[in-house]
């Protein structure tokens, strides 16, 4: 058998070993593979199931394939499966490995499996790595984590730099490599030191209500920036040489700059970046946080692979640079399949991110392995779950919403009577919604109201939602709907969305056994606080489906009751239909947990995410301490701050009022703050906000056509760029702007009627769009432009004079108080 043919038999042999593996063990084989071929020698202590060895055995073939060094193996208990393995494959010489069962070796990576206690004896001056499987599972306490992190305690060469609790728990320790210590030539002044911490708590001011309910944003405190790279320059010139001082000051100079998207930005998600001049490879490479800042700050494509190489092999346990990897369109596929593995043992807390990732997995001709995966993660009927509360890693926490009742019972409904008035309301009108609702099935399909059917038959109808950016309303086609729920928010429920569940829908094929068999797997909301008021209006004969919760009685839905449950806990539901008919439908209203308003300040906690300002006060953090120990979890440790208590946003009005609107308010590039202060921080006349919710339904628009068009390019940027006075001149001067034209009007540049020479045709359609957007039927327009003797379209540059206007409705005075007085 030749080389390229033992190569070909190893490749398959590690691959089945991958897909095959134990649920215990699935979850770690890529970070096993990945620290294996970061050494040369290896040496396993303790039985493990025969996967293990498969794995070992590929992820050495690949390290000697890229290196023509031999590699060496050792077992310090020979095992059945390891003599089994090299008998089946005596040609693995050819591929540089070597294997042996000697009782005392040098190796870089010391492997303890889990029938085997840890044994630090073990250690010698050349191992790098240590890998511990079974910190769940061990007998005795010498896999406990306290006794590992007392030895880390001891030996301070060495911390944490991975951990996960799945999979019977794996631990990797990790010799440091280098030191965290001042500089020698470093005269430290603790009171500055201090002061900067102090200063870096403070940096940070935090807003609510914007740009929704769930929405919060930062912004960076100018006069406190100041004073910070004040006491940076001055530690740095007392630390000459000191890279994290230097690196520090290169982050500062980011937000240093001012620029609007950069002072201030969305909370949940990562302002883009710019790129910082000045900032070398070498000081990058000293920080994972500046590493990332680079990284997404727009490099060459050899310099961005360069760094991203160097950086996955200084901080393996650093989920961020496996993800860059994993979406890297150029990269190997097989390079890019081991980083989507690595991402998924080191993300696995978070289901959205590895269902992306393994959709990913599947694009790469690995649906089996996605599929398998995914189960591991989102767990089964028979096996408990891995979270019962959603991780917010990457989003704020409520203090006051994180431990509470999964079903809130008769006494917390009490305390909310908002609550208990929306269950009630919608018991009491069960029937007219039904019918509304059953319109709705009878006459779209769920895409035509913002919906989809999943492939496992369940379909969703969105008929309103306020999050973050997204304006949503259906009330022209669920009337009865929207005013219940404006209802409900007079009460002082802070709603979120309301949309309806279909199982055994009508839309998917009769002969589909999704038709009657549904199960959805355990799934939650990634925003802590979710309360869902869950409302069955149709459950056929026959049928039966039910809501399960890990330790709760399981809810049965049933027509014409509703229940209230916290939609960020761990849920799934089994839906089977065993007559003729099949449809459950189920609507349900989502608001805000009633811990997130009150009267008291709020105590929030959050956690850094990549490439904000609290992510980079982590820097600063790290750099007090004299040496760098990580704790024993996955990810960095919360920070806490207090905010006002949330005030009611009365969407639901504009909602009603809309009618039909589909918007993303944070078009203009001010993540939706004009919006804000229109709508809901300087109250008062409704039509701004209704006429700016039209506005940005129009720009989405324009940004789909505009692709084809320049002309409707250049229009999209007006309508980006439209001000607080361009407002004011359409919707509290409307017919004066009309008459005065684009001389006295610039906001008409906003809707193409300032362009000459147009054909009457295209000049009634760019009317008719301003009409549409504020609310005005076309008739009064023909009405006021015969009034003013400009005839109906007006020319292209058209436009009166003030007293040119002034004279024409004093000569016509009888005649326009007739019109002024029908418009209103």
């Amino acid at each position: 058998m030749g080389r390229e043919a033992v190569v070909e038999e190893v490749d398959a042999t590690y691959e089945s070993a991958v897909v095959n593996a134990s649920l215990v063990l699935r979850f770690h084989l890529a970070t096993l593979l990945e620290y294996t071929q970061r050494a040369e020698a290896v040496r396993q202590v303790g039985d493990v199931e025969a996967s293990w060895v498969a794995i070992l055995r590929g992820a050495l073939s690949q390290r000697s394939r890229r290196r023509s060094r031999s590699f060496r193996y050792h077992v310090l208990d020979p095992m059945p499966e390891l003599v089994a393995f090299l008998e089946k494959h005596p040609k693995f010489k050819a591929l540089g490995i070597q294997v042996d069962f000697a009782d005392s070796v040098d190796a870089d990576v010391l492997f303890f499996a889990s029938s085997r206690l840890l044994d630090f004896s073990l250690v010698t001056g050349s191992t790098r790595y240590i890998l511990v499987h079974g910190t769940q599972e061990a007998v005795g306490s010498a896999h406990t984590l306290d006794q590992m992190q007392s030895w880390l305690d001891v030996n301070k060469a060495w911390r944490f730099a991975e951990y996960s609790a799945l999979g019977s728990g794996f631990a990797v320790l990790e010799r440091s490599q280098r030191s965290w210590e001042r500089p020698a030539n470093c005269s430290w002044d603790a009171s500055a030191w201090s002061n900067a911490m102090r200063l870096a708590s403070e940096l940070l001011v935090v807003q609510h209500e914007y740009p929704s309910s769930l929405g919060a944003t930062w912004r960076v405190d100018g006069p406190v920036l100041q004073s910070m790279s004040r006491k940076l320059q001055a530690l740095r010139r007392s630390c000459v040489g000191s890279l994290e001082i230097q690196a520090a000051q290169l982050i500062l100079r980011r937000f240093r700059r001012g620029e609007e998207q950069l002072m201030k930005g969305d909370f949940f998600e990562t302002p883009s970046l710019v790129a910082v001049p000045g900032l070398p490879i070498e000081v990058a490479e000293s920080h994972p946080e500046l590493s990332l800042l680079l990284l997404y700050s727009g490099l060459p494509t050899e310099t961005y692979r360069q760094l991203l190489d160097i950086s996955i092999a200084r901080w393996p346990h650093r989920v961020e640079f496996w993800y860059l990897l994993a979406l890297s369109p150029e990269g190997q596929s097989t390079t890019r399949v081991h980083a989507i593995r690595r991402c998924v043992s080191l993300a696995h807390f978070d289901r959205s991110i590895v269902h992306q990732l393994l959709k990913l997995l599947n694009q790469l001709f690995h649906a089996r392995e996605a599929r398998l995966l995914w189960a591991a993660v989102a767990g089964n009927r028979s096996k408990p779950w891995d979270d019962r509360r959603r991780s917010a890693f990457s989003s704020t926490w409520v203090a006051q919403v994180v431990h509470g009742a999964v079903f809130p019972g008769s006494a917390w409904l009490a305390e909310h009577p908002e609550f208990a008035f929306a269950q009630q309301l919608m018991e009491a009108r069960a029937q007219e919604l039904l019918q509304e609702q059953l319109k709705i099935i009878q006459t779209y399909s769920s895409s035509k109201v913002n919906g989809y059917c999943k492939d496992n038959g369940w379909c969703e109808y969105v008929f309103l939602m306020f999050e973050y950016c997204h304006f949503l309303s259906e009330c022209v086609k669920v009337p009865k709907t929207c005013r219940a729920m404006q209802e409900m928010e007079q009460k002082g429920l802070r709603l979120l969305r309301a949309s309806l569940s279909l199982a055994g829908s009508p839309e998917v094929e009769a002969s589909d056994m999704h038709r009657r068999h549904v199960y959805i797997q355990p799934h939650a909301s990634p925003e802590i606080g979710r309360m869902r008021l869950s409302c069955t209006l149709v459950v056929s004969p026959q049928t039966s489906s039910t809501l399960r919760i890990e330790g709760e009685r399981p809810r049965v839905y049933q027509p014409g009751k509703c229940f209230w449950f916290d939609e960020s806990m761990t849920h799934e539901m089994d839906f089977e239909a065993n007559g003729p008919e099949t449809l459950r439908a189920t609507l349900y209203l989502d608001a805000l947990h009633p811990g997130y308003y009150g009267e008291q300040s709020i105590q929030h906690r959050y956690y850094p995410i990549p490439n904000s300002v609290p992510w980079w006060r982590t820097i600063l953090e790290r750099l007090a301490s004299q040496h760098r120990s990580t704790p024993p979890t996955i990810g960095a440790s919360p920070q806490h701050y207090s905010a006002a208590p949330r005030q009611l946003l009365p969407w639901l009005s504009y909602a009603v009022e809309a009618h039909q609107v589909d918007a993303d308010i944070c078009l203009r590039g001010d993540f939706g703050r004009l919006f804000h202060d229109n709508a809901f921080w300087n109250p008062g006349d409704r039509h701004r906000p209704l006429t700016m919710l039209q506005l940005f339904q129009r720009m989405r628009t324009l940004e789909h056509l505009g692709t084809v068009d320049p002309d409707l390019r250049s229009l999209l940027e007006r309508n980006r760029r439209f001000t607080q006075q361009d407002l004011d001149e359409l919707t509290q001067d409307t017919w004066t702007c009309l008459a005065l034209g684009c001389q006295g009007c610039k906001a008409l540049e906003m809707f193409g009627l300032c362009w000459h020479d147009l054909a009457e045709e295209i000049l009634l359609r760019l009317l008719r769009g301003f009409s549409q957007t504020l609310h005005l039927h076309i008739y009064f327009l023909r009405r006021w432009f015969t009034l003013l003797g400009l005839g109906f379209p007006p020319k292209g540059g058209y436009g009166l004079t003030r007293e040119q206007l002034f004279s024409i409705l004093q000569e016509r005075r009888s005649e326009a108080e007739a019109f002024f007085s029908e418009v209103s």
